[in-house]
């Protein structure tokens, strides 16, 4: 089950992004997004800072909830399932005992 719900949220961010306008990733851009990874990897996703396209400094939560917003928004209109699977990612932003981490270290 974990992996088919891997597999879906990806395949609904691939198709997302493929239609989005394609934008230029400097390599300032990109160092940028390793450090976000490195900071992003750190166990509280509720007040660790990444800095978002554009300069804005958020919490790890906050881009992934702005990120799913922008996915709901996409995908309006297309049903229950992509409704149900967007809400699982929400979720596990939203309340942390919901991440897997938090499944196996309890």
């Amino acid at each position: 089950m974990l992996q088919a719900k891997r597999e879906e949220i990806r395949e609904l961010l691939l198709c997302y992004l493929a239609s989005t306008p394609r934008e230029e990733f400097p390599k300032r851009a990109q160092v940028q997004a390793v450090a976000n990874f490195k900071n992003a990897a750190h166990y509280d996703l509720k007040t660790v800072k990444i800095v978002a396209p554009g300069g804005e400094v958020c919490t790890v939560a906050h881009a992934a909830l702005a990120l799913l917003g922008r996915l709901r928004a996409f995908y309006q209109g297309f049903g229950g399932e992509i409704e149900a699977i967007l809400d699982f990612e929400e979720s596990k932003f939203v309340d942390a005992e919901n991440r897997y981490a938090w499944r196996l270290r309890r």
